[in-house]
């Protein structure tokens, strides 16, 4: 079976290339499925040239927008597909590119949308890239996305900072402000796998960076403002604090680097592409 997997990259990227999470998870989802014997043709979203496929699957928001800007564009993917266009989605949100895709493939497993079209497959880490080099202790810190959410989040930021500024800790943060910077896959990769501990910054708990951290062993911290209830039960291990005297606490506690580890790797890419062929059968 053939899928075009739309993002911002194309056939012959190197994972030293990689930058966003469509990238890595097109990349990866391709790996997952040529595993299960499938063919996946990665495609760059500023082309039109799709190869005949049984499916097609959009993991970029760049996408979405030509869809948006141009309805060619989407009758070109549709006349490529024999079977099902799928849209690849980090929330469960309905909204206007719904109708657009005969399913929705989404990470997160307590969705409430139309299960027929809303299909959770879920996530995964590279297990080798991926892997524990703890030699002491070392905090990760995603970037903060002030200004979102109307600024209803900021109050967390402030904690962590607070927090951050005055730890012992050595600390890894390469960007501070949400799509301020582009770091490359292999350089967040080092930074995960010497961390001890890993602060949670965006909302709810199905992030690809989190399942990264985990499997390099790394502790999940995350405020409960950020906790969306309908993400537990999670598949990964999350320590919830409410203040910054709880945050400290948590990051002098032991953390079992094995356990971590063992959790996170219950997921696999293999298990997501088995999860998307049975979404689109």
């Amino acid at each position: 079976m053939r899928f075009n997997i739309l993002s911002t990259i194309s056939e012959g990227a190197k994972p030293a290339e990689l930058w966003s999470y469509n990238q890595i998870v097109a990349f990866s989802l391709k790996k997952g499925l040529k595993a299960l014997g499938h063919e996946a043709v990665l495609v760059d979203d500023k082309t039109r040239n799709f190869k005949i496929a049984n499916h097609s699957i959009v993991t970029s928001s760049k996408v979405l927008n030509q869809f948006r800007t141009d309805p060619g564009y989407m009758r070109a993917l549709a006349n490529a597909s024999a079977g099902n266009v799928c849209l690849w989605l980090d929330s469960d949100f309905n909204g206007w590119y719904t109708p657009l895709f005969d399913r929705i493939l989404v990470v997160c497993r307590q969705h409430k949308q139309d299960p027929q079209r809303f299909r959770y497959v879920g996530w995964a880490a590279d297990s080798e890239l991926f892997r524990p080099e703890q030699k002491q202790p070392m905090v990760a810190v995603d970037t903060y996305m002030r200004g979102f959410y109307k600024g209803s989040l900021d109050h967390v930021y402030d904690i962590i900072e607070d927090v951050v500024k005055d730890t012992d800790m050595q600390v890894f943060q390469p960007v501070i402000q949400y799509n301020a910077g582009r770091i490359k896959w292999p350089v967040i990769a080092s930074g995960l796998r010497m961390s001890t501990h890993y602060i949670v910054t965006q909302p709810a708990a199905w992030g690809l960076t989190n399942i990264e951290a985990a499997t390099c062993g790394a502790q999940l911290l995350i405020h409960k403002d950020l906790m969306a209830p309908k993400t537990w039960p999670s598949p990964l291990n999350y320590w919830m604090y409410d203040s910054a005297e709880q945050l400290r606490e948590l990051l002098q506690r032991p953390v079992d680097v094995e356990a971590n580890r063992k959790l996170a790797l219950e997921n696999s890419w293999l298990k997501v592409a088995e999860r998307v062929m049975e979404a689109v059968a």
